[in-house]
């Protein structure tokens, strides 16, 4: 199975936009080309932290983003083409991610420590190192996003929920001078429901990623040192 997986992952890692320009992304990141060593052999290293921060950060938001708008659809197979999406738009970022704080550190799998190209089994090699001890607490972290969803949608299609929340806006919308119509708060309860939930899988999202990211910034910091030293 997981080698199946591998296969998968090695193949979206072919497309164009899995696939990081090393000197490119450098010269833009840092203004100078580094063609024989890596950014952390030659630039303060609270430099390259923070460039590296703002990589994390920006990628970060990203996978968030992308998560909280394909997680929208509620019912069907819209929901589920969705889920497969965003599972397979969280790994190939992350490889993407993984690509940058490498260039920006150096290759740990690697004797020249400067490739101009990441190979994919190097790349799955790393994400496996920065989230093998956290197997348990990432599958919790996704059980309980799943669970408050679940919860959320359950709870919104009660009737006494609903009746009472109905009541709730009627008296706020008597206060604002406001009228509500019953198709109009069904409507709006379904779009406040699925707002929320998007809500949900994009901090899931988030919660997943960013502790895992910066494992691998650390793993790979460390391992600079070692080699320079």
């Amino acid at each position: 199975m997981t080698a199946a997986w591998d296969s998968v992952l090695l193949t979206g890692l072919r497309l164009p936009f899995a696939v990081v320009d090393r000197d490119s992304y450098l010269k833009r990141i840092f203004k100078r080309r580094f063609d024989d060593c890596s950014p952390i052999d030659m630039l303060p290293k609270d430099d390259v932290k923070k460039a590296s921060n703002r990589a994390i950060t920006a990628h970060c938001i990203f996978v968030s983003a992308f998560s909280f708008l394909l997680a929208i659809p509620q019912t069907g197979w819209p929901m589920y083409t969705a889920c497969v999406v965003d599972f397979l738009q969280f790994q190939l970022v992350v490889f993407v991610l993984t690509q940058k704080l490498v260039f920006m550190y150096g290759n740990p799998k690697s004797e020249e420590h400067t490739d101009k190209k990441i190979e994919g089994d190097t790349l799955i090699t790393l994400g496996n190192e920065a989230k093998h001890d956290q197997i348990i607490k990432r599958t919790m972290t996704s059980l309980l996003g799943m669970a408050v969803s679940t919860f959320i949608k359950r709870m919104a299609q009660k009737l006494i929920v609903r009746l009472f929340l109905l009541n709730v806006f009627k008296q706020v919308s008597k206060i604002l001078g406001l009228t509500i119509s019953k198709e109009a708060f069904d409507a709006g309860l379904d779009i406040a429901v699925a707002i929320t939930c998007a809500i949900v899988c994009a901090v899931v999202s988030y919660l997943l990623f960013y502790p895992m990211m910066k494992r691998l910034q650390r793993g790979l910091y460390r391992e600079a040192l070692r080699n320079n030293s």
